[in-house]
């Protein structure tokens, strides 16, 4: 079946209705779109019964919906929060109603606001178009992977394990914590299920946490006092316990690591294929990790590549440093292998510097004179 968009609006104007339906049919007509569906209602009631039964992928919601033009309440308003309550999809606000009272609704991204006597419809739906080609709505939403596969966890894995469960005396709160861990480790090894046709890819987004969850400074959580970036390396037990100091470790913007600036320099001057390449291959080498000082940190959002410095080690109280500023998290599934070459780095013992070049030659006699 091929695949669709369905948009909820809440409008009661039948002229804005036929301007919705106009650009949605207008916009279905183009083969190379994917076709868009439409559910129209015109009360709160009948929004919340739609919302409550169905997956949407975008909502267009008008603010005042009372039939004398008159909304002192904006029932719209009551919509929006509904959807953050109940649902997973963006928003368009589109009003000629919109004010300060409304503008904090507007302060998260997925729910814009426009002005009806200015709205671009065409180009919201076809954004509406881009993020559901991201599978975003699809994923998170009520009919999405996640929802599917709690189906699998609960009717396979936690039914084979019942008997286990219910042998469990720990109390509510761990108990419930443990379960829920015990049923992301199967999501993720559903997620990390496919056909050999169909290979993993990974991007740069699922290394971080952005905004921070935790409160606390966490291991893993990227910090900055405004001057410099630093990436918390103290272990996690350390940290529960409120620890006298935190281990940080100093993060450099990858473009102005030395090498690196000087490769740059030297293909500015010539612009040579073998310039281009020695460059690209240096680049290569501290992307690939290949430099056991340093570990590279993708960029994503405000935040630039980066590379944590292994020989730039600072310690700071814990309250100071629960001071400095949280930009954002490495996902613990990459901050074990951070952590694993910062071991490594400094465990390293090194063979002593001896005369290589007299060996050579000492083994070479006594491995061809026999």
């Amino acid at each position: 079946m091929p695949e669709q968009i369905e948009i909820l609006i809440v409008e009661n104007e039948d002229d804005q209705i036929e301007l919705y339906t106009d650009a949605i049919d207008e916009y279905n007509e183009s083969p190379e779109n994917i076709s868009i569906v439409s559910t129209i209602v015109k009360t709160v009631d009948d929004a919340k019964e739609m919302i409550r039964e169905n997956h949407y992928d975008a909502a267009f919601i008008d603010l005042c919906l009372s039939d004398e033009g008159v909304d002192e309440e904006k029932d719209g308003k009551k919509i929006v929060h509904y959807i953050k309550k109940y649902a997973r999809y963006p928003v368009y606000i589109v009003s000629g109603s919109l004010d300060e009272e409304t503008s904090e609704l507007s302060e998260n991204k997925f729910i814009e606001e426009h002005d009806r006597d200015s709205v671009d419809t065409e180009r919201l739906l076809y954004e509406v178009q881009t993020l559901f080609k991201t599978g975003i709505t699809n994923v998170l939403g009520l009919k999405g992977f996640f929802e599917q596969h709690l189906d699998d966890i609960f009717w396979k894995h936690f039914a084979q394990s019942k008997e286990y469960w219910l042998q469990k005396e720990l109390d509510g709160t761990q108990l419930k914590r443990i379960v829920s861990r015990y049923t992301l480790s199967h999501l993720f090894e559903y997620l990390e299920t496919t056909s050999d046709s169909d290979p993993i890819q990974y991007d740069v987004a699922e290394m971080y946490i952005s905004p921070v969850i935790k409160e606390a400074i966490s291991p893993g959580d990227i910090v900055t006092d405004s001057d410099n970036h630093y990436l918390v390396l103290s272990p996690a037990c350390d940290l529960a316990q409120g620890c006298e100091n935190v281990i940080l470790v100093r993060l450099i913007k990858l473009f102005e690591l030395e090498a690196i600036q000087l490769k740059k320099e030297r293909y500015l001057e010539a612009e040579s294929n073998g310039k281009r390449g020695d460059l690209i291959s240096t680049l290569q080498n501290y992307i690939k990790n290949n430099k056991d000082r340093y570990h590279f940190l993708p960029r994503f959002l405000e935040f630039d590549a980066h590379v944590a410095d292994y020989q730039k080690i600072t310690t700071l109280s814990y309250s100071d440093a629960n001071d400095l500023t949280s930009v954002m998290s490495i996902s613990p599934l990459y901050f074990k292998d951070v952590q694993s070459r910062f071991a490594s780095y400094y465990a390293r013992q090194g063979s002593p510097d001896f005369d290589s070049a007299s060996l050579s030659q000492e083994y070479f006699e006594s491995l061809t004179s026999t």
